[in-house]
């Protein structure tokens, strides 16, 4: 018994001591209409090809038209983008680094520039990609 109480003490010790800041909001950005009835939550690696080109085809179907009369797709969803790392792609940490004080800006100054910012790491894709790791010499 006396074992099970010392290593619960030690387990909520080390828990004290890891204190990660959890942030108020989730970081990324909105498209469409942020009162719309649907909400759709994408997740994008800001070095993915897959991502990118997942982007302009949700970018462009939120133009559509939908079946509710004069209303486009963007009128009914609200589509939330959240930066998220995949563990394959070397500098997407680095690169993602950035997004919560974009966040930070958008909330403080009202310069919201995350979609800009990630169309920037997709545009540079190859160039960043191909950049060699150097943190393990360093």
């Amino acid at each position: 018994m006396k074992t099970q109480v010392a290593a619960l003490l030690l387990l909520l010790g080390d828990s004290m001591q890891n204190n990660v800041p959890i942030q108020a909001s989730v970081p990324g950005w909105q498209l469409g209409n942020k009162q719309g009835d649907v909400e759709l939550r994408v997740f994008y690696d800001l070095l993915c090809p897959d991502s990118r080109d997942a982007h302009y085809v949700w970018k462009d179907l939120l133009k559509e038209a939908s079946p509710v009369e004069g209303k486009t797709y963007g009128d009914l969803v609200n589509m939330k983008v959240t930066p998220f790392v995949l563990p394959y792609n070397l500098h997407s940490f680095a690169v993602t680094r950035v997004v919560p004080y974009l966040t930070d800006l958008c909330q403080t100054e009202n310069k919201c520039l995350q979609e800009e910012y990630a169309e920037l790491c997709w545009k540079n894709l190859d160039w960043i990609s191909k950049a060699e790791d150097l943190s393990q010499i360093q």
